[in-house]
């Protein structure tokens, strides 16, 4: 949206910038994709069998991601592009859940998984960080692997 008078609001693009990150839409993801920046703050639907990866960490950096099917065939991951940073905890239903350990690289929806199972995420500059979870199962539900 630009401003009908021409140079006297400099930050019109960073404030429809900012509007579209913390209000912002949603992506639908149907394939292996690699998200960037500018993705940040979009509900994120992925289908059974997408590796969805992560930009590089920016601090505040944040993402939601929702399952649109139960499991079918393959699991859905979510991959970091900078390696073994993960922190936080995933919640379930049944259980505990699942607790981020020094090595994990991903978070994987495995076969237990249902449609709505979702986890949202931040960067703390270096590490990826769950605050909100929903698995449906502990035993093959939402997972750090």
């Amino acid at each position: 949206m630009a401003n009908p008078l021409y140079g006297q609001n400099k930050a019109d693009d960073k404030l429809d910038a900012a509007r579209a990150a913390n209000f912002g839409g949603y992506l639908n993801v149907t394939a292996d994709t690699t998200l960037t920046a500018k993705d940040a703050g979009v509900v994120t639907f992925a289908q059974n069998g997408i590796d969805i990866t992560l930009p590089a960490h920016e601090k505040g950096l944040t993402f939601h991601f929702i399952q649109t099917s139960d499991y079918a065939t393959a699991v859905c991951q979510v991959l970091s592009a900078d390696g073994n940073d993960w922190l936080g905890a995933i919640n379930a239903v049944t259980g505990a859940g699942d607790a981020a350990a020094g090595t994990d690289d991903k978070v994987v929806w495995g076969s237990g998984t249902l449609a709505g199972d979702s986890i949202s995420i931040v960067s703390t500059g270096s590490k990826w960080v769950v605050f909100n979870s929903f698995s449906s199962v502990t035993s093959n539900g939402i997972s750090f692997g």
